[in-house]
């Protein structure tokens, strides 16, 4: 009843910048696949995920008239010989916003992203490879005139339904949160802020406890409030550049915790715990030469202590102090720094750097990470082209045991050829010694400005048939990819053969992906 209700409320609102002539931006984008055998282990070992086609469609409707905006987002997909009924088609709204600018004022009502601070206490932001689109369902309103800006939010969390990774339909959440930030902007230097969040989970948890023979199964629920002061100076000096941030977070169940009195266990009216998390980075520049440092502190600070079930991405997103694409043990649990120094050569127009970190993760600080590793930046011709290498070492160790060590190198360098040719190569290979072997990908493409390019793609790992890679045998990827772009807005981008899988992590977000065999055809319009 209650989607039904924003779905008619907001699409009656966003005809008007329609019948008011307002300028409509439409892009579409569709994708269909065939996943063939990708050679991942036996039906009952794993989620059967062979022989099977889909194709989803997202249409996006952004429209504006003076002070008012609108955004719709459609998605739809279907499946073609699904191979279990876990397999759902569906056609929704995923996306449903209008926003209304009332001079110093602005309204937005629908589905937004938030983020407070540096993500440590809330982040819903759009998807990526590896974590589905999530955002907020309800309102927000935002003041912001002579140096001050105060932010009102509340509504629902609303993730997207379809999984990028699993290809699989999942209920909404339903998670309860409201909200507010404040900045204020009148120093010359700096501006200071505060934010605040109660969060309400929708599902309720089941724990059991036994007195002898007796078993007692209870259920219960949890909120968290959390508030935080920030500190930005980027530019307090010619030559410093600070943010300091620290939170304080509440987190209430009710009932509570088992306890034992006089020897019988019993469960609590209710308890609460506080949780903190503290980030701060500085910034230094000394003419050719620039250094930035990273400090974190998170001891159990999050808003969900773990999965409920089915697909549910982060949300928190706070710095890693690493790379991108690295794993790392915990978000919520950890103590770490980080330096970086960047060494810049004018008139060659190159870079070097080196960058070292070192995390403690978990409850007892007893995993322990270690990360160096030296960079090169390069770009010559003109701009044309350009070179970038990273290269160094990791090392995983829980209660002195080693757990992974690896050395990588990453590399990406685009080649001007002649006239609109050039040629780019990429790799990102991995050494992982604890376990002796190599894995990673490279690829190799032409391109054409104007036209597109042709890539093809060298995978190799070992075989995951189980998630922890602990067994099977070297695996062989090959696949290949044309993307062309028709006209203004219009791109068309195939790829066929096989491509590897497994663990994937971009900010701290992990997901382990099945490797892929068969074809895929992705079209984006633009109108």
């Amino acid at each position: 009843m209650r989607r039904a209700l924003w779905v008619s409320c907001l699409v009656a609102a966003m005809t008007l910048p329609v019948y008011a002539f307002a300028g409509v931006q439409i892009t579409n984008t569709v994708e269909g696949a065939w996943n063939g055998d990708n050679d991942n282990g036996c039906p009952t070992c794993r989620p059967y995920d062979d022989n099977y086609g889909y194709i989803i469609n997202k249409l996006n409707l952004v429209g504006s008239s003076g002070d008012i905006s609108t955004w719709i987002r459609l998605d739809a997909w279907r499946y073609f010989r699904r191979p279990t009924t876990a397999y759902k088609g569906k056609i929704l709204p995923e996306r449903l916003q209008i926003s209304y600018k009332m001079g110093d004022f602005k309204l937005t009502v629908g589905d937004f992203y938030k983020q407070l601070g540096r993500g440590l206490v809330l982040s819903y932001r759009k998807g990526d490879e590896v974590s589905a689109d999530t955002a907020m369902r309800g309102a927000e309103l935002i003041y912001s005139a002579s140096g001050h800006k105060a932010v009102a939010f509340g509504g629902y969390r609303n993730q997207a339904n379809f999984d990028p990774v699993t290809k699989l339909y999942y209920e909404d959440d339903n998670d309860a949160l409201a909200g507010f930030q404040y900045e204020y902007q009148n120093f010359e230097l700096l501006n200071i802020g505060m934010h605040g969040l109660f969060y309400q989970p929708a599902w309720r948890r089941v724990e059991s406890f036994s007195n002898g023979d007796q078993v007692t199964e209870f259920s219960y629920f949890e909120n968290y409030l959390t508030g935080g002061l920030y500190v930005d100076a980027p530019d307090l000096t010619e030559w410093l550049g600070f943010y300091a941030e620290s939170n304080v977070q509440r987190r209430y169940r009710n009932p509570g915790k088992v306890v034992e009195v006089f020897g019988q266990k019993e469960v609590q009216e209710s308890s609460a715990e506080l949780a903190h998390g503290s980030y701060a980075s500085v910034s230094m520049y000394l003419d050719a030469f620039q250094f930035v440092g990273e400090f974190i502190h998170l001891d159990g600070l999050n808003q969900v202590d773990t999965e409920q079930g089915g697909l549910r991405t982060l949300d928190i997103r706070p710095p890693t102090l690493v790379r991108l694409q690295d794993e790392i043990t915990s978000v919520s649990d950890v103590t770490g720094g980080s330096g970086r120094l960047e060494y810049y050569i004018e008139d060659y127009e190159l870079t070097f750097s080196a960058t070292g970190s070192y995390r403690l993760n978990g409850v007892d600080r007893n995993i322990h990470e270690l990360l160096g590793y030296g960079g090169i930046e390069w770009s010559y011709d003109m701009g044309r082209s350009r070179l970038k290498a990273e290269f160094g070492y990791w090392n995983t160790k829980a209660d002195g045991e080693l757990i992974k060590d690896k050395a990588f190198l990453y590399a990406d360098w685009l080649q001007h050829v002649s006239g609109k040719w050039s040629i780019q190569t990429i790799t990102d290979t991995e050494y992982r010694m604890h376990e002796d072997y190599i894995r990673g990908s490279t690829y190799l493409t032409l391109l054409k400005s104007g036209w597109g390019d042709v890539t093809f793609e060298f995978g190799h790992d070992r075989d995951q048939n189980d998630s922890d890679g602990e067994t099977g045998e070297m695996q062989l990827f090959y696949a290949g990819t044309v993307s062309v772009d028709v006209i203004d807005g219009w791109k068309i981008r195939g790829t066929g053969g096989s491509q590897r899988g497994g663990l994937k992590c971009i900010a701290g977000v992990c997901r382990w992906f099945p490797p892929f065999a068969g074809g895929r055809l992705e079209i984006v319009s633009r109108f």
